[in-house]
């Protein structure tokens, strides 16, 4: 008898073994196919040509983004309603100011000459941006990424049709 239930344990262990490393390997997989990449878009109005620079930098998916408005009037943002107003340059704190979130974004007021930087809590993978004013809005980009200690520049033209930032 002993022999037996000797033989039963041993089923039973393996059995045990079997189980937990299929478990492990289903909670692997469903991870893997839960990620999905965050896509950011934001919205620029303004009504005379207009030159934005853009600085961001991520760091283990968090991030920051540093809004430079170099255009002679006030314009509108509309930004994730998630990313969190940090600091205020070049104007007073009092002149930036946001309207009721709205549809996830928040509208942000945003006077001639002033830097905006923005906390990120969930880095996006893609940003995309939208001009729907069609007047010329030139993006000069900074990407700064703090984990591998890389910067790349770019300059990008948003007329007509939404731009692909990254």
């Amino acid at each position: 008898m002993s022999s037996i239930r000797q033989h039963m344990f041993a089923l039973v262990v393996t059995a045990a073994v079997i189980a937990v490393f299929y478990v492990q390997s289903f909670r692997a997989s469903v991870q893997e196919s839960a990620f999905e990449p965050v896509r950011v878009e934001i919205g620029v109005e303004h009504e005379l040509p207009l030159s934005l620079s853009l600085s961001a930098s991520e760091l283990k998916g968090k991030g920051l983004m540093d809004i430079r408005q170099e255009g002679e009037e006030m314009v509108f943002i509309s930004l994730p309603s998630g990313w969190q107003r940090k600091e205020v340059r070049n104007v007073p704190l009092s002149s930036i100011t946001q309207e009721d979130t709205s549809f996830g974004f928040t509208r942000y007021r945003i006077p001639a000459g002033a830097s905006v930087t923005f906390a990120i809590p969930q880095y996006p993978d893609t940003l995309l941006v939208h001009n729907p004013s069609g007047i010329a809005l030139k993006v000069a980009l900074t990407m700064v990424n703090l984990q591998t200690n890389t910067v790349e520049t770019n300059v990008v033209l948003v007329q007509d049709s939404p731009a692909q930032l990254w």
